[in-house]
């Protein structure tokens, strides 16, 4: 990690609610570059369509979970076509919880935003299954 990334990291372990801007494109419409989005450690567990944070090539990465597949997550960016490498819960260190867009702020926690989530999840996971058709042979 660099930067304020393990800042970042050591705020959610404690249980801190941290903000920070988007600093890439691939969440695209629902996190755009620029925007602010908050993250939250979550007590319980993770979910399909959750927009999560974790460790990624040492810096921290901003992707939805997919897909749970024995006992870890997969997640992929909503403008990528790969998946990244299935995590353990241990790995997530927050979940975000809203965004805010030209300075309105909207909740990510709401039965709107987690129907949005699921359908995005959807979208995401119907993209996996072709790319892993289209790389990896169908199966």
């Amino acid at each position: 990690m660099t930067g304020a990334d393990p800042i970042i990291a050591s705020l959610l372990r404690r249980g801190e609610e941290v903000c920070f801007r988007v600093s890439s494109g691939c969440m695209k419409p629902v996190l755009s570059t620029g925007d602010m989005i908050g993250v939250q450690k979550r007590t319980g567990t993770y979910g399909f369509g959750d927009i999560v944070l974790f460790p990624w090539k040492g810096g921290l990465c901003v992707h939805r979970i997919i897909l749970k597949k024995d006992g870890r997550f997969v997640t992929k960016g909503d403008r990528k076509m790969a998946p990244d490498s299935a995590l353990r819960k241990e790995r997530i260190l927050g979940r975000a919880v809203w965004v805010e867009k030209s300075g309105r702020r909207f909740s990510l926690e709401n039965h709107v935003a987690r129907c949005l989530g699921v359908l995005m999840g959807v979208l995401s996971l119907v993209e996996y299954y072709i790319w892993r058709e289209v790389w990896t042979g169908p199966r």
